[in-house]
């Protein structure tokens, strides 16, 4: 099998609000750390239980988002500190909209490909 490479395998995780399946590095991690904060994880490192948005609007912003990530991350999330991660999360999905749309993009490219389907 000399000269034939693998194709790098590519992490995917899903939108906990528009169960869309994308590639991990175009989603917002949001995660719950051991102490129990919540916090917003850039880099996708942070050790804690993770939960993943993409970056439209609709799956980070209201009342909806805020209950699909308590559920995710099995804890009381209050409203304060939702808001108070609004910033840097309204940040990070406007640095990683670019890459939604490319998505976005190719699921229209092939049909076979479903949102919330494994990919």
């Amino acid at each position: 099998m000399k000269g034939k490479q693998k194709a790098k395998r590519v992490p995917q995780r899903t939108c906990v609000i528009c169960r869309m399946v994308m590639p991990k590095r175009n989603l917002i991690r949001i995660v719950r750390t051991p102490e129990g904060k919540v916090a917003v994880d850039p880099r996708g490192k942070l050790a804690g239980r993770g939960a993943y948005l993409c970056a439209r609007e609709g799956c980070f912003a209201g009342k909806r988002a805020r209950d699909a990530i308590a559920r995710a991350l099995e804890i009381g999330l209050p409203e304060e500190e939702w808001l108070a991660l609004g910033g840097e999360l309204v940040a990070l999905a406007a640095e990683r909209a670019p890459a939604l749309s490319q998505d976005a993009e190719r699921v229209e490219d092939h049909p076979a490909v479903v949102p919330g389907g494994s990919v």
